[in-house]
């Protein structure tokens, strides 16, 4: 089981800090603006944990962007553009700019990923994991276990209907639970 500590356009050093020591967190999710160079250089600071960053996906043009940064991050989160929030929003990319993707790297979706739309989401944009928060939450950052256990038996259904040649051989499956402070 992997940890993942989710910042968003935060200092390299205040990062750096929280994982001196022995961190419980293995990944570190970008969330935010963090340009290649960014990337980069936190890269370089600590080798040791993964580095993933999230684009806000608005038109298929955005995915162009993504290419540069694979030499510097271990996964890629593909979330829908909002002018309001940089995730959570419970938006979907649209379908369309999703399918017949390839990256370099693993590459995770998110953005209104729900019991309505995962199966669709394996058998036709098969990404290497699904990140769920939004569509499992009663309130922001407040997750519904009857919700997140729903979704899950949707996954498994989906997956037995999937024909063996084009089935993933595994998917990742991320609920994202917020430690308030």
């Amino acid at each position: 089981i992997e940890r993942v500590s989710v910042v968003k356009n935060s200092p390299i050093d205040s990062i750096i800090k929280g994982f001196l020591g022995e961190p419980n967190e293995t990944i570190i999710q970008l969330h935010g603006d963090e340009d290649i160079d960014y990337c980069q250089k936190l890269k370089k600071r600590i080798p040791d944990v993964g580095l993933w960053k999230a684009f806000r996906i608005k038109n298929k043009k955005d995915l162009e962007k993504i290419k540069p940064y694979e030499n510097f991050i271990d996964a890629i989160l593909l979330d829908s553009w909002n002018k309001e929030t940089y995730g959570g929003s419970g938006k979907r990319i649209k379908q369309q700019y999703l399918e017949d993707l390839s990256f370099s790297k693993p590459w995770w979706i998110a953005g209104g990923v729900s019991t309505e739309w995962v199966g669709e989401i394996l058998k036709n944009i098969k990404p290497n994991g699904i990140d769920i928060s939004s569509s499992v939450e009663t309130s922001p950052g407040i997750k519904d276990l009857e919700k997140t256990k729903q979704i899950i038996q949707e996954i498994k259904l989906s997956l037995i209907h999937i024909s063996e040649p084009t089935r993933p051989e595994r998917i990742a499956f991320a609920v994202v639970w917020v430690k308030k402070k």
